[in-house]
């Protein structure tokens, strides 16, 4: 069975950070600033996401995606 090629990717990465992620026909900016920076509203920009950009952080970013969800699980007990 042949493996359908998924398309291409382009990763930015700044000083060793990864800022904007392009698939080349959807593209997506990561914001790290705005998802885990001082005084970020992660769950608002979480939510911003769509179910395939939050995949592909759950999966390519565990540990940055592991800290999204300690802030939006706090921020809903708020």
């Amino acid at each position: 069975m042949k493996r359908k090629r998924k398309p291409p990717v382009i990763v930015e990465v700044n000083g060793g950070v990864v800022t904007n992620v392009w698939n080349c026909k959807n593209w997506v900016v990561l914001d790290w600033d705005n998802l885990l920076g001082d005084g970020a509203d992660t769950k608002e920009e979480w939510s911003k996401l769509s179910d395939e950009a939050q995949r592909i952080v759950h999966r390519e970013y565990p540990e940055d995606f592991a800290a999204i969800q300690k802030r939006v699980k706090e921020a809903s007990h708020e």
